[in-house]
């Protein structure tokens, strides 16, 4: 799967918060937002959902 963004987007967005990480503790983070972002996302839809009275048997990937 291709990542949401390089280490040097990543680093470009954090500036200096990201001075003091590796390139791979940089992917790791990129990663885990990513999944963050993607749960999140998934839980906000089912809210919706379960609000209007809807199935809520919807996965974002």
């Amino acid at each position: 799967m291709k990542p949401v963004m390089t280490v040097e987007e990543a680093r470009d967005i954090l500036g200096d918060e990201a001075s003091q990480l590796s390139d791979r503790e940089m992917e790791e983070l990129i990663d885990d937002m990513s999944a963050m972002a993607g749960w999140a996302l998934e839980e906000s839809v089912k809210k919706v959902l379960q609000e209007r009275g809807q199935s809520n048997n919807l996965s974002i990937n």
